[in-house]
């Protein structure tokens, strides 16, 4: 299947070797992945419709620090 909305690229960050998910539309990377399988396999399904439809929002790929893991604290909370 020839994806039409999506490419796979291999990149080097720093000493690691990884797969880019990259949004053809919008010039962004929607995900990375330590192998290639991964990587295609998000593209395909994201080329069939699922998502944005190739037009993902910057915003939505922002990571953002968090000062305290809010799914541990939940844990803590509920499991204690």
């Amino acid at each position: 299947m020839k994806m039409t909305k999506y490419d796979v690229m291999p990149f080097k960050n720093k000493n690691d070797y990884l797969w880019a998910v990259f949004e053809l539309a919008t010039e962004q990377v929607i995900e990375t992945f330590f192998f290639e399988e991964d990587a295609t396999a998000l593209a395909k399904t994201l080329d069939r419709g699922h998502g944005f439809a190739g037009w993902t929002p910057a915003f939505l790929l922002t990571k953002v620090a968090v000062k305290e893991d809010i799914n541990q604290r939940f844990s803590d909370l509920v499991l204690s």
